[in-house]
């Protein structure tokens, strides 16, 4: 970190306050990641805090698995593409993986470190203070994971991932040299620092056939099983073996969560890395931004898939296909829950056509309840107005009660 700030700000020194702030941010990144944060200055505040947010997530989040049916698959497709995977292969995988039958095939992936999301974002969404659990954060959990969300979240990262492993083995058993490879084979591979040593090593490892088109699956059990003599020209055995195997699950897990999923480390960060628990300040402003850091994640990873296209031309083809993509996914979630409530889908090219596209423009991209207010001027789903649902789901009610009913 210091030896990349002092290589930047000697580079361009006119933006040294500029390069001076993303240090800060990822230190704030890191420390938060590392569980290096303020100590709670009261604990019975915090807990409190805690089981009302867990009470939200419980109450409000049941019917969020529509979302991430819909929402969440375009840019799981614009990552895919991103990456040369075969359409038509990873959704074969993903449909089997879905099919309630195939156990096997999940608890496959689980062993090479793919589908664990369940167990991490357990952890990382409802308690940061790993050792322990409240009745109402077992309940939150229990929610995501009885209405499926989290299985979806979970197949879909484990489709993707075994994608990714297919598609690199298939450049390691065709032999390509690591200089040979075509920057949009290995922008996976380049980002996360994967060298030519280690592309050597994987053409080492024995590659797996998983079934589904996909049989040249380069695995960390694939990459275990290369002996030890093969590995002595590049270090000590064990230790490059483990390099590799870390690599690999980095890049695959990292892409996967780019790719689908909630608000990681780096958005999480950004909203909570400076707020200390159990202060009256950090709790309300934790319970404003409850619910909002999956949208900014969306956001950011849409920005990020922009950033990734090298020429002007592809980066104006990902923003309009990650628009029109997830306006038509906002559209099917809204028409969608119209049905689930008993209610005739809305029309959608009638005179006010531009208030429901524009709603479903918003819901796509994991704003559904604030798209609400386009449509229907006054409430969103849940009842509460503008102001209520910006102030947080714990503030923004408590405000409407007291507009209400005042004392």
């Amino acid at each position: 970190r210091d030896m990349a700030l002092t290589d930047a700000t000697m580079e361009a020194p006119a933006k040294t306050q500029s390069l001076e702030g993303q240090a800060v941010k990822l230190d704030n990144l890191y420390n938060y990641a590392s569980g290096k944060v303020m100590p709670t200055a009261n604990l019975r505040m915090r807990k409190t805090a805690d089981a009302i947010a867990n009470l939200n997530v419980a109450g409000k989040l049941g019917g969020a698995v529509f979302a991430s049916v819909f929402g969440d698959k375009p840019m799981m497709e614009a990552v895919s593409h991103m990456n040369d995977l075969p359409a038509m292969k990873r959704w074969a995988t993903e449909l089997s993986l879905l099919n309630p039958a195939n156990k096997a095939d999940r608890a496959l992936l689980r062993q090479q470190g793919l589908m664990l999301d369940g167990v991490r974002s357990g952890l990382q969404r409802f308690y940061e203070g790993l050792g322990g659990s409240s009745l109402t954060g077992r309940l939150a959990n229990a929610v995501m994971r009885v209405t499926g969300m989290q299985a979806i979240n979970d197949i879909r990262k484990g489709a993707f991932g075994m994608s990714l492993m297919n598609a690199i083995g298939e450049q390691v058993k065709a032999g390509v040299d690591f200089a040979k490879l075509q920057d949009s084979d290995v922008r996976t591979l380049r980002n996360y620092g994967i060298t030519e040593a280690d592309w050597n090593v994987w053409k080492l490892a024995q590659l797996e056939d998983y079934g589904k088109g996909n049989d040249a699956m380069l695995t960390p059990e694939a990459i275990s099983r290369i002996p030890d003599e093969a590995l002595k020209a590049f270090g000590e055995p064990e230790e490059v073996r483990r390099q590799a195997i870390v690599k690999l699950l980095g890049a695959v897990n990292s892409e996967s969560s780019f790719a689908i999923g909630p608000a990681g480390y780096r958005e999480r960060a950004a909203f909570y890395a400076d707020l200390q628990r159990g202060t009256v300040k950090g709790e309300i402003v934790r319970s404003i931004l409850q619910f909002k850091a999956f949208p900014w994640a969306q956001f950011q990873r849409g920005m990020d898939a922009v950033a990734n296209q090298n020429t002007v031309p592809s980066k104006f083809v990902m923003g309009s296909y990650l628009i029109i993509a997830t306006t038509m996914a906002g559209a099917m979630l809204m028409q969608t829950r119209e049905v689930l409530t008993g209610k005739d889908p809305r029309k959608m090219a009638d005179d006010d056509w531009l208030k429901f596209w524009g709603a479903a423009l918003v819901s796509g991209g994991a704003l559904g309840i604030y798209g609400d207010f386009l449509y229907g001027a006054n409430q969103n789903r849940y009842g509460s107005g503008i102001l209520e649902t910006l102030a947080g789901p714990t503030i923004g009610p408590a405000a409407s009660m007291v507009l209400v009913n005042p004392m």
